[in-house]
């Protein structure tokens, strides 16, 4: 099954970044093949279960594992 079959119930989020940091998105998405929106849904998926991990208690700056 495609990825983008399961995905029903979508919606577009428009995000400011500075260009530099969307520079360096677009090099990493090349190098890792993969498009800015799977890495960013990686990155909010992640999010909500540290989030849900930790009883909605987050500190920033985020502290990724190595």
């Amino acid at each position: 099954m495609c990825f983008y079959s399961r995905m029903r119930n979508i919606t577009a989020i428009p995000v400011r970044i500075e260009v530099q940091q969307k520079e360096d998105l677009d090099r990493i998405c090349s190098e890792l093949g993969l498009t800015t929106s799977a890495i960013i849904r990686m990155l909010v998926k992640s999010f909500q279960e540290l989030y849900d991990r930790n009883n909605g208690k987050v500190e920033f700056p985020l502290k990724l594992k190595q």
